[in-house]
């Protein structure tokens, strides 16, 4: 069993060089990603120096992403308590990301904020 749960996860990072831009890119494979990699355990934002956040760069799209949650909330403050739906926190977020390449989704959203308050608590 641990002979093939290693052969699959390493079929999982040949899977993720070869799919790299689209995982980058497109925020439903990336979900399906994570999804995918949930499955078999391995988690590719449980370190920011690790193999995943190497091969991908995709710890600091989620860290880029929690700043600029974390900056759309502050600004938002006065009008709603640092409180915001996620709907329109994302709308927000591809306003303000509209020149970058890789486009944000609900999913996006909700896995930064879990990564950036892992990132903050780890740091404390």
């Amino acid at each position: 069993m641990k002979e093939q749960l290693a052969t699959f996860r390493s079929q999982l990072e040949e899977f993720a060089r070869k799919h790299r831009n689209d995982i980058r890119k497109n925020p439903a494979f990336r979900s399906q990603f994570h999804e995918m990699c949930a499955k078999v355990g391995v988690d590719p934002l449980a370190s920011n120096k690790g193999l995943w956040a190497e091969l991908l760069g995709i710890g600091d799209f989620y860290y880029e992403l929690g700043v600029q949650i974390v900056e759309i909330c502050l600004a938002t403050r006065p009008h709603n308590g640092g409180l915001i739906n996620l709907q329109e926190l994302c709308n927000l977020l591809r306003q303000k990301r509209k020149h970058d390449r890789e486009a944000v989704s609900e999913d996006d959203c909700l896995r930064a904020i879990r990564f950036f308050k892992k990132c903050l608590w780890y740091r404390h």
